[in-house]
């Protein structure tokens, strides 16, 4: 028993450790492309560990307040692991607003039955809501986007140390919020292709009035078509920045609300 104190500190340190891996890992879980099956477990593991060790090193001479119960411990972990799940939530919710998107034109323009499998859900969605998808996470890994997600989950252990993190009722108000926006976004996208779908809908409609016999599944079908795809090709990238425009928003006010949660706490 006489050897225990010799491993206070090595224990200590292993509690900064498992606190700032389990911050990191909730992130990287649940952030767009990062807490995707695309992604090899490994590769999200060796990255979290990564990460995990730089930020460690920087704590690794502070003495922090560790639990006396192992239930607090669970408490502590806890409290981590929410912090980086709302940083990774926030973002994919957001991004979810691109499923909307293509559910709509899919579900108006006649691609209804052109459901592909996605590994990411675990289950089949629209074909466009794919192709949106990918452009979205494309801009979103080409302009930054991830680095600036690392970079505000880490700014946080400046002001919320690890083993200080806790439940912030606030951020879910944050996420309910970013759920509306991400829902608005979705129609708005779609705003502009489900109405001239309707509109050549309601053509189709009028001309098979003055014209009985016109074939109209047939004609009607190819229209849509047409005009869907019109739509697509204009406004692809128009949608992918109108995502992109709420994404600093969104982790900016996540981050606020976590360190002024904690702002009591001692640095």
């Amino acid at each position: 028993m006489e050897s225990l104190p010799l491993l206070e500190p090595t224990l200590h340190q292993l509690f900064i450790f498992v606190t700032v891996l389990t911050r990191v890992s909730g992130m990287l879980a649940t952030a767009p492309m990062f807490g995707s099956s695309y992604a090899p477990m490994k590769i999200k593991a060796f990255l979290a560990v990564t990460i995990s060790m730089m930020i460690t090193g920087l704590f690794w001479g502070e003495t922090f307040p560790e639990p006396e119960h192992w239930m607090s411990y669970l408490v502590v972990l806890g409290g981590e692991l929410f912090i980086g799940i709302s940083f990774g939530l926030g973002v994919r919710i957001l991004f979810a607003g691109v499923q909307i998107t293509g559910q709509m034109l899919g579900q108006i323009g006649g691609l209804s039955v052109a459901d592909v499998f996605n590994p990411a859900f675990d289950d089949n969605v629209p074909m466009l809501s794919v192709l949106f998808d990918m452009v979205v996470v494309a801009m979103f890994f080409c302009l930054g986007g991830h680095r600036f997600m690392i970079g505000a989950l880490l700014s946080t252990f400046a002001d919320v140390p690890p083993g200080v993190g806790l439940a912030s009722p606030e951020v879910v108000d944050v996420l309910v919020k970013t759920l509306s926006t991400s829902f608005m976004l979705g129609v708005q996208a779609a705003a502009p292709g489900t109405v001239a779908l309707m509109i050549g809908i309601l053509v189709m409609g009028l001309i098979s009035r003055t014209l009985p016999q016109l074939n109209l599944i047939a004609v009607g079908f190819s229209m849509n078509s047409m005009l869907l795809m019109l739509f697509v090709f204009l406004t692809v990238g128009t949608m992918g920045w109108l995502f992109q425009d709420q994404l600093e928003p969104t982790v900016n006010s996540i981050r606020e609300m976590v360190i002024n949660r904690h702002a009591v706490f001692p640095k």
